[in-house]
């Protein structure tokens, strides 16, 4: 009876486990996009930079580049916001990873001294 008890206790917490590195997992996916597109609007930016030598460039004289540096300023802000508030949560899901596989360990170690407290009896009997 105590061991089918720990044994739910240790498939339970294995189970919590697996959920939180899952949930850690997407956060990552999610980090890394954010990266990717402040990566992408930098080498863009760059890119345009060195492209235009000349005053005579039409987006220049429209005035369409500095309307879209300014866009591409306020972009990088949101996404760096975005950003620090996915590594918040990303801290704070890393702790729960942390406590969910000592948990973990601790129930797997819990019944694996159970059966073996229960093979010595069955043997000695």
């Amino acid at each position: 009876m105590q061991e089918d008890r720990i044994k739910a206790l240790a498939q339970v917490s294995a189970l919590r486990f697996q959920a939180d590195q899952a949930r850690l997992a997407q956060l990552q996916a999610k980090e890394h996009d954010l990266r990717k597109n402040l990566l992408d609007l930098v080498q863009q930016r760059n890119a345009r930079a060195a492209s235009v030598t000349k005053a005579d460039d039409p987006a220049t004289i429209a005035g369409a580049d500095v309307h879209w540096h300014a866009w591409v300023d306020q972009r990088r802000k949101t996404i760096n916001t975005e950003l620090a508030q996915l590594l918040a949560q990303k801290s704070d899901c890393l702790a729960r990873v942390q406590r969910s596989f000592g948990q973990d360990q601790a129930a797997q170690a819990l019944l694996k001294k159970v059966q073996m407290a229960q093979r010595r009896s069955r043997y000695e009997s």
